[in-house]
């Protein structure tokens, strides 16, 4: 077992590192392996936000990877899964880290509307779909669901 630190309070250059020792340490053992990173380690990853942190359909044909060595390969979710996913989190738990990163991702009114039509399909309907209406207001946004 490898002492792999918590992704929690590192930057973008930490987490390379650690990923890189990752795979150099798998290539030793003689093995490969491909992860996937979604939630606030992906946006840490790709650069949208400095603090860490249900896929979409076509998750995977919309992936960013890179490669950490020879014997490890990470997938990370994409700004637009990343939209989608910050948005059903807003409309769920109404976190203020949720909004932050959402707001770090910059969304259009289109993108916005297409994650409110991907969210619904997550929840019934009810006080949902009202937490929904006000996560989307938050962006100046009117709900089209309604």
């Amino acid at each position: 077992m490898y002492n792999i630190p918590s992704v929690s309070g590192i930057g973008p250059q930490d987490l390379d590192r650690v990923l890189t020792a990752l795979g150099e340490q798998l290539k030793a053992a003689g093995a490969k392996t491909h992860l996937v990173v979604i939630g606030g380690s992906g946006l840490l990853a790709i650069g949208v936000v400095q603090r860490p942190t249900q896929d979409p359909e076509g998750f995977s044909s919309r992936s960013l990877t890179r490669a950490y060595g020879e014997a490890l390969r990470v997938d990370f979710a994409s700004r637009h899964d990343q939209v989608h996913l910050k948005l059903y989190a807003l409309a769920t738990r109404d976190e203020p880290r949720d909004e932050t990163d959402l707001r770090a991702l910059s969304p259009s009114p289109d993108e916005l509307h297409a994650a409110a039509r991907w969210t619904r399909t997550r929840d019934a309907p009810g006080p949902f779909d009202d937490a929904l209406a006000a996560a989307l207001a938050r962006f100046g946004v009117e709900d089209e669901g309604r």
